[in-house]
């Protein structure tokens, strides 16, 4: 118990510190404060923002010390609750009491379902499994720079060269408590969004609808597997949607600020991953899409100036992620273009397969092939696209897609989803990147079923007036209609597919706190602990068949991606007992640890020679995992 209060408090703390530090950009940029959205959300999404660069900022110059970021902290956290604290008094004083707004007993109910998955998945995230990604660099890179205190070449870690705003966080959360509170910003996020959606899509239409968007959203297993670690794709989501959402309020009603908000909401999305870019992309040519139809006689210049002031805040926010990049490894987007730009401990075979990989994932880049790619995901998600979405999307968005003619958020909210479907659809097709486009289809399934639910509505309320002089406000006010069985449907098919969710987290609650008092006997395998404990601080290890680096507290190498092996490249270019012995002397190594899962990496038989020879190595560990495989360590010399 004492570990999950301490952590949720740590979680609440953060939301404060972020809620503080956007009180105090939306001060200096009052603009970006008037949205539609509810202004709290606006500003803790802001004040993300602003702490993932201010984290970058300190690991530029090296001072990514807790006492610095306290210190810091502290003073964002005081000044920005004391300027609400006055804004709060001042409208006070301005506005008259009015009478609460009555909540209907339905709109209540809609969140009981999503609340309590919500709350499963805030139970598992509490757990000591930091996630496969997270073991490899989305914890793992912010652990060493924490140690660092500031930036570093990771050798050999190729996502740890990529842009990483939402690991900045995680770093934050890592230094203010622990990796368990990383997790847990991650899962804040998926709070965040669906706050954001359900906001949004109720003041687009009605309570019903919010709640079956939000019902739409949680329905994906990717969604849900991801919610409980320390991923990166439901932060990129939600600044997505609040940047889409900002786009609309500019376009619309031209408010000042929404279109800077836009922008930095874009340009923190192209900071966190290289697929991000598609986001500014999409928002600039829904500029140029509106103006196009629009009656402006200067609509031309006007969709130029405000493209430029969306893609340059955006470009403001993504470039220095790029210039990292380029520092440390020669390559601004690397290993992509490999070809233009080059890049260090890479090569043309290793770029070859590394594009042959990243093409093999999906069904295909034709024509015929992205045309079908929205039924392949829903249908072939787990098999063929590395995770499952709902088989709901096979009911609402052909309602959406008829109801574009009559609407046009339906309209944008699609365009959206299939202009950024395209983009993905070119480079490596994986479902979990396509969750910040979830949110845009679910709040446009849910504005279907509204409309439909609402025709059907009238059609049976005329009827009935002629047969039994019904009157149409009974069947809006209560009566069984067809939004409402796509609202309870959704909701029983989200039970069904979070049930292994809920079952994990009544199983995980009793264990939670057994775990938080010693994690590494409950999740470090005993090879990594044995790598601690017992190996000299000196040691610096070769990882084979495993990149969970997140654990070791020696310095390591290991492969970013199996199936483009940078260490079997190594062996590779002199196969020989000599040759790799050599590339252990070249690289430092003293030790290797070598998992038995078999990743089909075609080691040279030289490898194992060398490993066997008792003149050049000798097994000093080994000792099984408790997924099913064994971890050996040798020594080498």
């Amino acid at each position: 118990m004492l570990h999950a209060l301490s952590h949720f408090v740590g979680l609440l703390g953060m939301a404060a510190l972020a809620f503080a530090t956007g009180t105090l950009v939306t001060r200096a940029i009052p603009s970006i404060g008037r949205f539609r959205l509810p202004t709290g959300l606006v500003r803790t999404t802001v004040g993300l923002a602003a702490w993932a660069y201010l984290v970058f900022a300190l690991a530029v110059v090296g001072w990514l010390r807790r006492p610095v970021v306290l210190s810091l902290a502290a003073s964002a956290l005081l000044a920005g609750l004391w300027i609400w604290r006055r804004e709060q008094a001042s409208n006070v004083a301005a506005t008259t009491p009015s009478a609460g707004v009555p909540v209907a007993l339905r709109s209540v109910l809609w969140w009981v379902v999503p609340s309590a998955v919500l709350a499963a998945l805030g139970v598992i995230a509490l757990g000591p499994e930091p996630g496969w990604d997270a073991g490899s660099y989305h914890l793992a890179a912010p652990k060493l720079y924490l140690e660092s205190g500031g930036f570093r070449r990771i050798p050999y870690n190729v996502p740890s060269n990529w842009p990483l705003n939402i690991e900045m966080l995680f770093a934050l959360a890592m230094l203010l408590q622990d990796y368990v509170l990383a997790k847990l910003v991650h899962w804040g996020f998926l709070v965040l969004l669906l706050v954001a959606v359900y906001r949004f899509a109720r003041q687009a239409a009605s309570p019903s609808a919010a709640a079956l968007a939000v019902t739409l959203v949680l329905a994906n297993q990717v969604v849900l597997f991801e919610a409980s670690l320390a991923y990166v794709d439901i932060a990129i989501a939600h600044f997505t949607f609040v940047g889409f959402a900002a786009l609309l309020r500019h376009l619309d009603e031209r408010e000042k600020g929404a279109l800077p908000l836009a922008g930095l909401c874009s340009g923190v999305v192209a900071g966190s991953k290289l697929s991000g870019a598609f986001v500014p992309v999409a928002f600039v040519v829904m500029l140029w899409v509106h103006h196009a139809f629009g009656q402006r006689h200067d609509r031309w210049r006007a969709a130029f100036k405000e493209s430029l002031v969306l893609a340059g805040i955006a470009g403001l926010l993504a470039v220095p992620w790029y210039l990292r990049s380029a520092y440390y490894t020669g390559n601004p987007v690397y290993p992509a273009l490999y070809g233009v730009f080059g890049g260090i401990e890479w090569s043309e075979a290793l770029d070859a397969r590394f594009v042959a990989w990243q093409h093999s994932v999906g069904m295909g880049k034709g024509p015929t092939d992205l045309l079908l790619l929205p039924v392949r995901i829903v249908l072939y998600g787990r098999e063929r696209f590395v995770g499952a979405v709902s088989w709901l999307w096979l009911v609402f968005l052909p309602l959406a897609l008829l109801t574009i003619p009559r609407s046009a958020l339906v309209r944008r909210c699609l365009g959206f989803a299939g202009l950024y479907l395209l983009m993905w659809g070119t480079t490596r097709q994986e479902s979990r990147y396509l969750i910040p486009i979830l949110p845009l289809c679910a709040v446009a399934g849910a504005l279907a079923a509204v409309t439909i639910s609402s025709a059907s509505s009238e059609q049976q309320a005329s009827a009935g007036e002629r047969r039994r002089g019904w009157s149409p406000a009974l069947w809006r006010s209560g009566g069984i209609t067809v939004g409402f069985a796509l609202v309870v449907g959704a909701q029983a098919w989200l039970l069904h597919t979070a049930a292994p969710v809920l079952r994990g987290a009544l199983k995980a609650s009793p264990r939670l706190e057994a775990e938080a008092r010693n994690p590494p006997e409950t999740v470090v395998p005993p090879a990594f602990r044995f790598v601690n404990r017992e190996l000299p601080a000196h040691a610096r290890l070769m990882l084979l068949n495993t990149n969970q680096g997140f654990f070791l507290d020696r310095p390591y190498i290991s492969d970013s991606f199996f199936q483009t092996s940078h260490m079997n490249e190594m062996f590779l270019e002199n196969p020989t007992v000599a040759g790799i012995a050599d590339v252990f002397r070249r690289l430092d190594v003293t030790h290797v640890l070598f998992c038995t899962r078999n990743w089909r990496i075609p080691y040279p038989p030289a490898l194992w020679e060398l490993l066997g020879d008792p003149r050049r190595a000798r097994l000093v560990h080994r000792s099984p995992d408790p997924r099913g495989w064994e971890y050996l360590i040798f020594e080498v010399w």
